[in-house]
Parts: C-alpha cells; sequence; structure tokens
C-alpha cells in the first residue's frame, strides 16, 4: 500500500495503538516536519478484524529546526507499530526523527524498485 507522492514524502501507518499513542507518534512527526498532513485514521480493515490503522504523509523537505526536539516525552505506555514507506533518505530521516523520542525495535525491511517499507515497534523510553 503505497500514497507517496513524491520523493520528499514519507507515508507513516501506525497499528496496535490506541488513538493516544498514534496522537503521541504524529506529534513528535509534526514538530521535526511541520508540513506534515493532518492525520487520517481511523481505518479499520474490514468487520471481522476491526484493525485499525491510523496514517499521516510527512514531507521531509520541511524539517522542523529543531527537528523533534521540540515534542513532548511520550508517555510511558505509549507504544505503536510504524511501516514508513518512501524513498530511503526520507525513511531515514524519519525514523531517525522517531528514534530521537522513542524507543525502537527494528522489524524489518520490505526493499521495493525506487522505494522501500520500514517496519519499526516504538515505545515510550520509559515502557517496559
Amino acid at each position: 500500500m503505497n500514497t507517496v507522492e513524491n520523493d520528499d514524502q514519507v507515508s507513516v501507518h501506525l497499528t496496535d495503538c490506541d488513538r493516544e499513542a498514534a496522537n503521541e507518534v504524529f506529534a513528535v512527526l509534526e514538530a521535526a516536519f511541520p508540513q506534515a498532513s493532518p492525520p487520517a485514521g481511523p481505518k479499520t480493515a474490514g468487520e471481522v478484524s476491526a484493525a485499525t490503522v491510523w496514517s499521516r504523509t510527512v514531507n521531509v523537505r520541511d524539517r522542523g529546526r529543531s527537528g523533534a526536539g521540540g515534542a513532548a516525552a511520550p508517555g510511558r505506555d505509549a507504544a505503536a507499530t510504524a511501516a514508513l514507506y518512501g524513498a530511503a533518505d526520507p525513511v531515514r530521516q524519519v525514523r531517525e526523527a522517531l528514534e530521537q523520542v522513542f524507543a525502537s525495535e527494528y522489524l524489518g525491511t520490505v526493499p521495493g524498485e525506487h522505494e522501500l517499507e520500514v517496519h519499526l515497534r516504538l515505545t515510550g523510553r520509559g515502557h517496559g
């Protein structure tokens, strides 16, 4: 599933989290990349599983001056699985911004011809 429109954009999809955790992740992205699109969500995948996906598109060209440093620290219990879709360098920039604030577990990469997909498990640094 790809919604990236240009090389500077990264599509961020969050699952395995509630609205509060998704909002905390999006607040970090907004602080780091002020031109991020408004969050879209929730989207549910079928009536059987009711899996929720929160999504947002980030434009890394408009990186904030302070990176993610201006974002509030996530709550102790904040946790989400993130899928980042886009060109390699913009995905790296978004991943770095998230990892400045969240503890991150790398879950894997799916390479494509011109883009890639990186999966991470994000948790509040005090989560445990």
